[in-house]
């Protein structure tokens, strides 16, 4: 297998875990959201979901900026640069 074959199946990988986390930051979100309209949800549980909430938003820029830049290896690639050794 060689390389642009491989950096495109890394770029599906991380496309994959892109939309996992997004679905998953969603899903929390809409967890709080209703905790929050629950007079009698535990403050404590309320508190882990929005720590949880930021810590998915964090993940989720953070994997977006790496598939940003290997978008940007895989266009390298597929442009056919040719690199000097």
């Amino acid at each position: 297998m060689n390389v642009p074959e491989l950096i495109r199946l890394l770029v599906k990988s991380w496309e994959l875990l892109c939309d996992m986390n997004s679905m998953e930051r969603n899903a929390t979100n809409r967890k709080l959201v209703s905790l929050r309209a629950d007079p009698k949800a535990d403050p404590v549980l309320v508190g882990a979901f929005e720590a949880t909430k930021a810590r998915l938003t964090t993940v989720c820029t953070e994997t977006n900026m790496e598939l940003y830049r290997i978008r940007a290896l895989d266009k390298c690639y597929s442009d056919d640069i040719v690199f000097e050794e």
